[in-house]
């Protein structure tokens, strides 16, 4: 980390308030409504004819 933002996060404040916080997950990334990683963000399920692809299959 560069000083400037190293300063930032090291002030009295941040590290009275260390104490009291929690860190809620250590996981990052989406997960499903059960907890299960999703591996693939980025690429959507679509409708195809064969010909082209169609519009994103999305769950309302």
């Amino acid at each position: 980390m560069s000083s400037s933002v190293q300063a930032f996060f090291e002030t009295a404040k941040i590290k009275d308030l260390s104490h009291d916080t929690v860190e809620v997950t250590t996981k990052t990334g989406l997960t499903t409504d059960h907890g299960v990683p999703v591996p693939d963000t980025d690429n959507w399920l679509k409708l195809t004819n064969g010909h082209g692809s169609g519009p994103s299959l999305l769950e309302d």
